[in-house]
């Protein structure tokens, strides 16, 4: 897009384990993300934009510390294993 500027275009696929909200479980789930987002060489001086934008500094781009912050954030989702959801049980509620 520009000299400072590029955009990523990516997919992140394959499996994962998750931890069920409900009994503790742990479950692997398939994993079909897609990762649009903008890369930034320093600190992005531009227009607002609608895209995550992530800024690296000395042009050094670390996919590899991109997919697991982009993975630790779809494991602190809510997930529910199967069994949970089989399960017709009222879960107890504190309000």
């Amino acid at each position: 897009m520009s000299p400072t500027l590029i955009k990523v275009d990516a997919s992140l696929t394959g499996f994962t384990s998750v931890q069920c909200i409900r009994c503790g479980e742990e479950e692997n789930i398939n994993l079909d993300e897609k990762l649009n987002f903008l890369l930034s060489d320093g600190i992005f001086k531009g227009n607002e934009s609608d895209d995550l934008i992530i800024e690296v500094e000395n042009g050094i781009i670390d996919f590899d510390e991109i997919c697991e912050s982009e993975l630790s954030s779809l494991e602190s989702d809510y997930h529910i294993c199967t069994s949970c959801l089989d399960d017709n049980e009222e879960i107890e509620k504190e309000f």
